[in-house]
């Protein structure tokens, strides 16, 4: 018995001593409605539920641990005015104290079924879903949110039978839930388990535009795309046939699906919160209002789309054990999260290359900056890969500052990205150009068409899996990249015929980048990376900044006796290549000033790949549409 089955075992003995659930054989399912109708007025959501019972103690929860957000991310903080209704008498209930999410009701005998009510406060900040709800346009709704179920229930046993209540009969609603209802502003659907109901998100809007990637052999797929403006829905015929190739370079990689009907769920935004979470049918993403019009914001949305659909694969049918936990109470146990999130990432950047939405040089200029970014890391020192995967639960909601020192939760996405690429190169040097890690995808998460479910491994059985397609001790590989101490990340360029320069130029990538977030990064030279009015929010343990005084939190003001200009500070480190004075820093902490001298002449210093004379260009046959396998 495995780790997550034993504790789910243990939990579900303690439960049955206390709670009582609805008797095994009451098949009536959980009557859920969500009355959305206010959500763009007040951010307010009401819920009612009718829960099947029986007379006695029994416990409910609200949703904690949620599939895909990799923490206890369960806003229940944002649940407010909880009622409990029985035989029409209202009766009281208590919070557990040690699980904050769970609750007490004692039902009165002959009572079979309750009423609980409660109101969802929307919020604009937060994390994952609980900082998405609705503009004057767009509804987001991710259904653990508004719903409380057994404590000790089996989620892929437990049904729902669920309705949403639209802010007006104009809006549309799309979301991969079976068997849609519709009756003015309210749409319901057919029972389904409460698993299936969390894994289907739902998006409505009144500015609306649906687009077919697929429509063959009883399979559809869409991109449903929600706007604050009609206008930002425009996406001209090149990149819609982009979109389709991703679709057609996951079928070839995969060769299998286990979807029937996919939904790219998509908020094109300025006002709602991004977002880029993963379902087996569907995905739940958001990016800035020009995500279909402008260019830049065309990669971004490839790669956003793409990253995201990769996990109906990696993550969602294929899952490691102990994040396919059956209740959503059981916390997670996150380590293979470099398989699950790091693969996903390197076929996320891949695919978006092979379907022409990515150009091959932004794809090497993103290898570069990812490579730059995890090599100039002080904290991979003393903290291993896969402990940035066990503590992602809290390092997603860490701050972005000391993200160096700390270590992130990003590392694992990224550098497991490169990862990947070194094992996709190994993998045909080892088989003589006839084996890719494509060929190894397709054998593991995609094996044959199936619906939608779940089908966890272990690292061992990974591992084994890895080994029977191209034998090597893959073992000592993982553990020696991601369990130990790695002083630089993987290096997979060399033997794909490309190697990492520093010039005083930036990579087109790394502008675009620093562009969007209005960040100055500065780690590979001077060593610190700031804000683009000055506030600093990262300085490299040993590096000139941080010999010369500078520290997280700083804000600076003036250079050389020039106030600061984020734009101009390039500009700065070129012209001191020429003096021997130390470059002479104001900077300011609160209320007070102070001076820091840094002593760095070396110029810009910006990541490249450049080609290696004489070596064949494997990056490039990597990058190949309709690879084969």
């Amino acid at each position: 018995m495995n780790a997550r089955v034993f504790a789910l075992a243990a939990l579900l003995a303690g439960a049955a001593s206390t709670a009582r659930p609805a008797a095994a054989d009451d098949a009536r399912p959980f009557v859920l409605v969500v009355d959305a109708s206010r959500a763009p007025v007040d951010g307010i959501v009401h819920v009612h539920e009718t829960m099947p019972v029986s007379a006695g103690r029994f416990d409910f929860a609200y949703p904690r641990w949620v599939p895909g957000e990799h923490g206890p991310e369960g806003p229940i903080q944002n649940v407010s005015g909880l009622a409990v209704v029985a035989a029409g008498a209202r009766i009281p209930w208590s919070r557990d104290l040690a699980d904050l999410n769970e609750f007490h009701v004692t039902v009165p005998a002959g009572v079979s079924s309750i009423d609980v009510d409660f109101d969802y406060l929307g919020s604009k900040d937060g994390t994952y879903g609980e900082a998405r709800l609705a503009t004057s346009t767009i509804l987001a709704i991710n259904w653990n949110q508004f719903l409380v179920y057994p404590q000790a229930a089996d989620i892929a046993k437990t049904e729902f039978a669920p309705s949403l209540v639209l802010p007006g009969a104009d809006w549309t609603a799309e979301t991969a839930l079976p068997q849609p209802a519709r009756h003015g502003n309210v749409v319901s659907f057919a029972p389904v388990t409460l698993e299936r109901l969390v894994d289907s998100p739902l998006d409505a809007g009144t500015a609306f535009r649906k687009f077919t990637l697929l429509d063959a052999g009883g399979f559809t797929n869409e991109i449903d795309a929600f706007a604050d403006r009609p206008a930002q829905l425009e996406l001209d015929r090149a990149h819609l046939a982009g979109f389709r190739a991703i679709v057609g370079e996951m079928d070839a990689i995969y060769g299998a699906r286990h979807w029937t009907n996919y939904h790219f769920l998509l908020t094109l935004s300025d006002e709602m919160p991004g977002n880029g979470v993963e379902h087996t049918s569907s995905s739940d993403d958001g990016t800035d209002g020009d995500g279909f019009t402008d260019d830049e914001g065309i990669v971004g949305t490839a790669g956003l789309l793409s990253h995201e659909f990769n996990h109906s694969w990696d993550g969602k049918y294929r899952r490691p054990a102990d994040l396919a936990t059956n209740n959503f109470q059981v916390p997670e146990q996150t380590e293979l999260l470099w398989i699950y999130e790091g693969m996903t990432q390197f076929y996320g950047d891949l695919v978006p290359t092979r379907a022409g939405l990515w150009k091959a040089e932004h794809y090497r200029d993103v290898l570069a900056n990812v490579y730059a970014s995890e090599d100039h890391e002080p904290g991979r020192l003393v903290r291993p890969l896969a402990d940035t995967a066990a503590a992602a639960p809290f390092l997603y909601s860490a701050p972005r500052s000391f993200g160096g020192e700390r270590r992130s939760a990003g590392d694992f996405y990224v550098e497991g990205e490169l990862m990947w690429l070194d094992v996709d190169g190994m993998l045909g040097t080892l088989s003589h150009g006839s084996k890719s890690l494509d060929g190894f995808a397709r054998g593991f998460f995609g094996i044959r068409n199936t619906p939608p479910e779940v089908n966890p491994y272990t690292y061992d059985q990974f591992v084994a899996a890895l080994t029977a397609y191209a034998p090597y001790d893959w073992d000592a590989y993982f553990k020696t990249r991601v369990y130990a101490i790695a002083p630089h990340p993987p290096d997979p360029f060399e033997r794909l015929g490309w190697k990492i320069v520093y010039t005083d130029r930036k990579n087109a990538a790394e502008e675009q980048q620093q562009k969007h977030r209005h960040a100055l990064d500065a780690r590979y030279s001077i060593g610190f990376s700031a804000s683009d009015k000055g506030v600093v929010s990262d300085v490299l343990a040993g590096s000139p900044a941080s010999k010369g005084g500078l520290g997280v939190g700083d804000t600076i003001v003036a250079v050389d006796d020039r106030e600061f200009a984020g734009d101009d500070f390039e500009d700065e480190l070129k012209t001191d290549e020429h003096t021997t004075a130390p470059m002479a820093f104001i900077v300011k902490r609160g209320h007070v000033f102070r001076n820091v001298s840094i002593d760095y002449h070396g110029g810009p210093k910006h990541p490249h790949l450049v080609r290696i004379d004489g070596v064949p260009d494997g990056l490039a046959a990597i990058v190949a549409p309709h690879r084969s396998p």
